[in-house]
């Protein structure tokens, strides 16, 4: 993960700082996946805990044209349960739930980052509800999906929060197909569109004291490319200075809850996919626009990882279905974050799987 060393914090005239990049141990990672294959004592392959908002910092993240609030940012107590499972109102403090989040219609699935801290150097990072990295004795959680239930919401929000360490089997599948196999003639795997969906500006107050847009979150279905809804495109983005090297809006966050399966996507990177699309975790997210008025409109093609391309290097038709993805399109390229109003578009990313550094840079 990244190592920061701050050169200036004289923020009115600049900020700097060097970063460090250092190169994630995968061995641990994996020996605690295997380890858990073996672990036949569940109380050391699952951990439970509680967050509480009493004796914790919130803040809400608001619509100022509107006024109503679309996300929050919080930092919230942890506590763990006695030997019988039970909590206690008294429980001293045990580490910090610290983060921000966004709001949607119906949401069942969470969409923001947040971090656990335990200690001095024990923590957990979180991207949506997967586990991207952790250290110390939470270290056998890295690539876990967190299990979040409400409790209570007044006066206080209690939530109890459940993680189990993952497996090396493969997600089990619903259809009886071992894979995600694309329609019989599709161009694309998927297509979005606003149309039905749900749109949010996310503002902030620039320096003359006018309202400005910075971001926006979207909610919006999907559909294959027969026409047939299998599920939903969720997310937020950030809209930046264009530069040499970048686009407008980028740094977004989707998840893709579809019949049979997850999709989490950061940029253009699959952060975790699962159920029949597990094959795609660390792949390419490839998205062009098609229509940007009345309605935006979008076609998704899903592309592996490179190092499943190289060892079906007998798998002609699969390696011909990439290299046909990568000349797709017609300049539109990147994938888009908006879903209303104008198209906006994001530059590839740079950093291929390194999405976890990151992540982590963000904390």
């Amino acid at each position: 993960m990244p190592n920061w060393k701050v050169l200036s914090t004289d923020y009115d005239a600049y900020y700097a700082a060097e970063i460090l990049l250092v190169e994630p141990e995968k061995a641990d990672a994996i020996d605690a996946i295997v380890d858990a294959d073996e672990d036949t004592n569940e109380n050391d392959s699952i951990m439970s805990f509680r967050v509480t908002s009493e004796g914790g910092y919130y803040t809400a993240i608001m619509n100022g044209q509107e006024g109503k609030q679309i996300g929050q940012v919080f930092q919230n107590p942890i506590s763990f349960p006695d030997e019988d499972g039970n909590y206690h109102q008294n429980s001293s403090s045990v580490g910090i739930n610290q983060g921000y989040s966004f709001n949607f219609p119906d949401d069942p699935h969470p969409m923001g980052n947040r971090q656990f801290l335990f200690g001095k150097d024990d923590k957990m990072i979180v991207f949506n509800e997967i586990v991207m990295h952790a250290t110390g004795p939470f270290a056998k959680f890295i690539g876990a999906i967190l299990s979040e239930e409400v409790v209570s919401n007044d006066p206080n929000y209690v939530a109890d929060i459940t993680v189990a360490v993952p497996t090396s089997t493969p997600d089990p599948d619903t259809t009886g197909n071992d894979a995600y196999i694309r329609e019989e003639g599709a161009t694309y795997d998927f297509r979005i569109t606003a149309n039905g969906g749900f749109y949010d500006p996310i503002q902030s107050v620039n320096g003359e004291g006018k309202l400005e847009q910075i971001g926006e979150c979207f909610q919006n279905p999907v559909y294959t490319y027969s026409g047939n809804r299998v599920g939903t495109n969720q997310g937020y983005a950030f809209i930046f200075p264009v530069t040499n090297f970048t686009r407008e809006m980028t740094m977004g966050n989707r998840v893709f809850p579809l019949q049979n399966g997850t999709l989490n996507v950061f940029n253009e990177i699959i952060v975790k996919a699962t159920g029949i699309y597990s094959e795609f975790t660390g792949g390419r997210f490839k998205e062009v626009i098609v229509s940007g008025n009345p309605d935006f409109v979008s076609e998704i093609t899903l592309i592996p990882p490179s190092f499943n391309q190289k060892e079906e290097d007998g798998d002609a038709e699969k390696e011909d279905n990439v290299e046909s993805a990568e000349k797709e399109g017609d300049g539109n390229e990147g994938a888009s974050m908006t879903s209303g109003g104008d198209s906006v578009l994001l530059a590839p990313t740079l950093f291929g799987l390194g999405v976890l550094s990151l992540l982590q840079s963000m904390f």
